[in-house]
């Protein structure tokens, strides 16, 4: 599947995130989804304290902090590299139990002007090894089984091959649970290299461009 389009719109946020070579590098894009995998009543919420730390991919520094305001959800603050740590990016996100599996709920990606969900997988593989795998779903398997999950072309896609699903939560729970199969492959593997003081995002949430995070966690 073409990634052309999707890609001009999360290029930016996507380096910050994941370290965009790698990601092109994978079988799969970024999914992207009208609706979340985050139950609204918090119920599939997972609270993790292996997830709180400094975690490093490659060259890439990556910070996981819980929010302050809500233990149930996370803040990942993205430092590019060790020589670059002034460039930071803030993303929200949940990590949800589904089926036995954890999964990340984020909102990474834009269509048409808004901010849409994208799913990940991650597993610990022990107290410092993380592995997280992107959601390799395409076009021919989603028509495959079009009675189990909805979807739409994405307009002014370049390449016809590019969707947007548009499932409710219930029905994307129920997919994913189905086919796990479809976040196999070869991982992204994060090492932990230190914890993390929770008093840093709630500095950098308070710092004078606050609006601007804000922004971003929308």
């Amino acid at each position: 599947m073409g990634c052309n389009y999707r890609y001009r719109v999360i290029y930016k946020l996507a380096v910050a995130m994941l370290a965009a070579a790698l990601l092109i590098s994978m079988s799969g894009c970024l999914v992207q989804s009208l609706h979340g995998i985050a139950a609204e009543d918090g119920s599939n919420f997972v609270y993790n304290k292996l997830l709180y730390g400094q975690w490093i991919n490659e060259t890439n520094i990556y910070n996981i902090y819980y929010n302050p305001n809500n233990k149930t959800s996370y803040y990942w603050v993205v430092e590019e590299n060790e020589k670059t740590n002034h460039n930071v990016e803030i993303i929200e996100f949940n990590l949800v139990n589904i089926a036995g599996s954890y999964y990340i709920d984020m909102m990474l990606t834009e269509y048409k002007g808004k901010k849409v969900h994208n799913i990940l997988r991650i597993d610990f593989i022990d107290e410092s090894t993380m592995y997280v795998y992107t959601f390799n779903l395409d076009k021919d398997y989603l028509q495959r089984h079009s009675k189990e999950i909805s979807y739409e072309n994405a307009k002014g896609a370049a390449d016809a091959d590019e969707f947007i699903l548009t499932s409710d939560t219930k029905q994307l729970q129920q997919f994913i649970s189905k086919h796990e199969e479809l976040f196999e492959g070869n991982p992204l593997v994060f090492r932990k290299v230190k914890d993390t003081n929770n008093d840093t995002i709630r500095r950098l949430l308070k710092t004078e461009t606050e609006t601007t995070y804000k922004d971003k966690l929308r």
